[in-house]
């Protein structure tokens, strides 16, 4: 901020063919001010920063900012009032937007806000991100319906455990990391199994787990 109505600087060396050592005053209140953002992409949660790159919209645009780049020259509005920026992420859709730390606000899984100010329009913020994970869920029917027998499940892929169900539990539902996982019912004495099917149509022994996907099998 300046106090007093005008700022004053003396031209020594003349320009353009004018000549030197003039006295030049300047309003204060017609100098643009110009912000900067600086997105950081932390490596929490095992994050690959060089894997992002950050995409800044507002008054001033710009595209495929790496993390740790300051995106300069960025417009505030007219008379230098605040203007709000959008920045967003592009990675993996293997990953989300956790959390953001800095003056920025998450907006979705992707994106994130800030205002820019004339007595703050330098902005650094920093980006959290964690995978995307999906669920199992696996439902254990028996005909007829009420049965107490429990029924044991042995399953492979990394971080799927085994359980047990019965006709009226609960559906065993998992959290996991996208990947392939498969899950095989034990045979019983006196029971024959006469389907299992999932609802992506993945076969047992194969379910494919997309980011944010959730797939239900049902054992009958």
């Amino acid at each position: 901020q300046w106090s007093g109505a005008s700022l004053h600087y003396r031209l020594i060396t003349g320009a353009c063919g004018g000549s030197g050592n003039k006295d030049i005053p300047l309003n204060p209140k017609q100098l643009t001010i110009l912000g900067t953002i600086t997105p950081i992409k932390s490596t929490a949660n095992g994050a690959n920063p060089n894997d992002w790159k950050f995409n800044i919209t507002g008054n001033t645009n710009i595209s495929n900012v790496a993390s740790g780049t300051t995106a300069e020259d960025l417009q505030l509005n007219t008379n230098n009032g605040d203007a709000v920026y959008t920045i967003t992420e592009v990675g993996s859709s293997d990953w989300i937007l956790d959390s953001v730390s800095g003056d920025c606000t998450k907006t979705s899984n992707t994106t994130a806000t800030v205002t820019l100010t004339k007595d703050k329009p330098d902005i650094t913020c920093t980006f959290v991100n964690k995978i995307n994970t999906g669920h199992i869920i696996v439902d254990k029917v028996t005909l007829p319906s009420g049965s107490t027998q429990s029924f044991n499940f042995t399953t492979t892929g990394t971080g799927y455990n085994n359980f047990s169900l019965t006709d009226s539990a609960t559906p065993n539902d998992q959290i996991l990391n996208p990947g392939t996982y498969s899950v095989t019912e034990t045979a019983l004495a006196g029971w024959d199994k006469t389907s299992a099917t999932c609802s992506d149509e993945s076969p047992i022994s194969a379910i494919s787990l997309s980011a944010g996907e959730t797939v239900t099998c049902t054992f009958v």
